[in-house]
Parts: structure tokens; sequence; C-alpha cells
């Protein structure tokens, strides 16, 4: 997918902080389908995803003292992140899975500041839209033209254009502060999940 090469080219040339914030844009935008998760299968956690974010939001990204608190959330992200031998075969489990694991990338980050953990997010919610698409419109990834299918969905259109727009919108950010995240409002993916 060429659009994909090319997020991942740009989240490249952003600064530490844009690369963090971008992790926690994405993370946002897909918070609703854990939510749903939760609702639908009765187990997980969202307030302590929302801890998590917001500890996100304030990481010095030069301070190994705050690797204590890293390795705190990284423990109790661990235990609201769903099994799927849980949850077999659930739409839900599985986008629940990929949010927390699109957050535990953005600690990862924090820690080692390896931009391909940002890149990893940005493939995880690409993949997550691909899943969802699937099972929305019941299509296997052997049928021919699965990936055209996919990339000229709706739902996926959306997706890369957003992360675009977003790593466009924080190249021009100076001064990534917790201000930035409520003062930036991001839609949130519209996966509708029944």
């Amino acid at each position: 997918m060429k659009t994909l090469e090319k997020i991942l080219k740009k989240i490249e040339q952003l600064s530490l902080y844009q690369q963090l914030a971008f992790g926690i844009f994405v993370s946002q935008s897909l918070f609703n389908t854990y939510d749903t998760f939760v609702k639908k299968e009765n187990w997980g956690n969202p307030a302590i995803l929302r801890e998590i974010l917001q500890l996100l939001k304030n990481a010095p990204m030069h301070n190994s003292e705050f690797n204590e608190e890293i390795e705190k959330s990284n423990i109790e992200l661990d235990a609201i992140m769903p099994n799927m031998d849980d949850f077999p075969g659930s739409i839900y489990a599985s986008l629940a899975l990929d949010v927390c694991s699109i957050i535990g990338e953005c600690l990862d980050f924090v820690s080692d500041k390896n931009t391909e953990h940002i890149k990893t997010v940005s493939y995880i919610a690409i993949q997550s839209v691909e899943f969802y698409i699937a099972d929305k419109n019941k299509i296997q990834p052997n049928i021919p033209n699965f990936e055209k299918i996919i990339t000229n969905s709706i739902e996926m259109q959306d997706e890369l254009s957003f992360q675009l727009k977003l790593i466009e919108f924080l190249s021009e950010t100076i001064i990534v502060k917790e201000d930035l995240f409520e003062r930036q409002n991001v839609k949130p993916l519209t996966l509708h999940l029944a």
C-alpha cells in the first residue's frame, strides 16, 4: 500500500514529541472500539486506558526516572488487554486488542525513543481497519483483489486520510503540550460495531 509507505516516511520526519503525539491521537481515534468491547463482552477497564493516555500526554521524553511510571503502566495495560483465546472470533476483542497494542507501542516509544514503535502504531491502526472491513463485508484475504477492495473502502480511505492530515498538522506544531490534545479535536474512527 503506497499510502502507508508515505505515512511511515513522514513519521520519520517528525520530532520525538510530534511522533508521540501521533501515537496518542491515533489511540484516541480508535478508543471507542475498546469501549464497545467492554460493553459487549463485559470485560476490561477503559478508565485505566484513559489514565495511561493521560500519562503519555505528559510524558517527558528525556527523563529516565519516568521509566518506573512506564513499567507500571505496561503492567496495568497487560491486565486489561483482551486475550483472543478468551474471546475466540470476537471482532470486538480483536479491535480492543489493537487499541491496547497501540498504546503499548506508545509506552515503549517513551522508554526507548525508537521511531519503529510509532510506525507500528500507524500499521496496527490500518490493519485494524482492514480486519474490520473484511469482517463487516465477510470477505477473506485470499480472494482476488482483496487489497484493492480494502484500500478503496470508505473506512480505509478515512483512516489513511486521517493519518496523513494528522502528520501534516503535527509537522506544523512546534510545541507539543497537553492542551494540544484538547484543542485538536480527533474524530473517532467510525466503525459501526453492532
